[in-house]
């Protein structure tokens, strides 16, 4: 895709505006585990092991994933004067008491590569001693956390058992910017009775929020979860491909223009991804929602 023809406020362009030149993620598992897997729950429906990433390495503590991924990248073909992001990504990285959580993100501190520090976490698991703990681990990085909500709807949270309700992430939110950290949130789109008129809704929700970032995701069904078990027996359906993408554009153009715009859909790998199997075809699914943007004469921002 030409990213002069971008509509929206994409991470990218964020990225070489904020730190210069290239900038890659480093996904990093801090081994902690959810709330929501313990005392015989399985965790939100479409969960698979905490996260869909592959790169994660429990076994090895945070400064090893870090040595190993930065001796790897030097070795590479690639440009070594990179900036890095260090991603803890993997379950609920804030699912632990304040001196754990400054022993993992500690190491971070040491690494120059590093520019910023993305945490991925829930709502419900974050609390002032915390963040004052993540500020004094790494007080020379930029850092924000990014929230889990998933959907504003009592329905649907219930319905993908996640735990939590909305006013716990405003709550989150309100505590988190008290402390000068950037906030983003991930929202899923797909769920057969989430109209038109509940995504006009995220959208004005977001906003109020006043969110820096949002990962949009398409509802997808992985192995092994208990969403493939509703996706077999038809309890639920997914969206067409022409069906995500006017769901993702209309939230597009509702979204404020600041917000950065992280991602735009979502998948699992070959190895784990059930359906829809259009949603591996990520490049292609990006494009499609580039186009609907350019035949609506629209873009990010127009209704907000």
């Amino acid at each position: 895709m030409n990213a002069d023809k971008k509509l929206y406020n994409d991470f990218n362009s964020y990225l070489r505006r904020t730190y210069g030149g290239k900038t890659k993620r480093i996904p990093l598992n801090s081994s902690l585990g959810c709330p929501n897997r313990e005392n015989g729950r399985i965790g939100c429906i479409y969960c698979l092991n905490g996260s869909s990433s592959p790169s994660s390495k429990g076994f090895l503590s945070v400064s090893e994933q870090l040595k190993e991924f930065i001796f790897k990248y030097r070795l590479s073909k690639e440009n070594t004067s990179c900036n890095l992001i260090a991603y803890f990504q993997a379950y609920t990285n804030t699912y632990t008491n304040s001196s754990k959580l400054f022993e993992m993100l500690f190491p971070v501190s040491s690494f120059t590569e590093i520019k910023a520090v993305a945490i991925g976490t829930r709502p419900d698991c974050i609390d002032p001693l915390k963040l004052a703990t993540i500020k004094k681990a790494v007080p020379e990085k930029d850092i924000w956390i990014e929230y889990g909500l998933q959907s504003i709807s009592s329905k649907t949270l219930k319905f993908i058992k996640r735990g939590h309700d909305v006013k716990a992430f405003q709550k989150a939110i309100k505590l988190t910017k008290q402390y000068e950290i950037k906030t983003g949130v991930h929202v899923i789109l797909g769920f057969p009775w989430e109209k038109k008129k509940y995504i006009i809704k995220l959208a004005r929700f977001i906003s109020e929020c006043d969110l820096d970032f949002i990962k949009i995701h398409l509802l997808h069904v992985l192995k092994n979860t208990a969403l493939e078990k509703m996706y077999m027996s038809k309890r639920i359906t997914l969206p067409s491909f022409k069906n995500y993408v006017h769901m993702a554009s209309d939230l597009i153009e509702h979204l404020p223009k600041k917000i950065v715009i992280q991602r735009l859909t979502g998948e699992g790998s070959k190895n784990n991804h059930v359906a829809p199997l259009w949603a591996l075809k990520k490049t292609k699914v990006i494009q499609a929602i580039n186009d609907e943007l350019i035949k609506r004469g629209s873009f990010q921002g127009k209704y907000a």
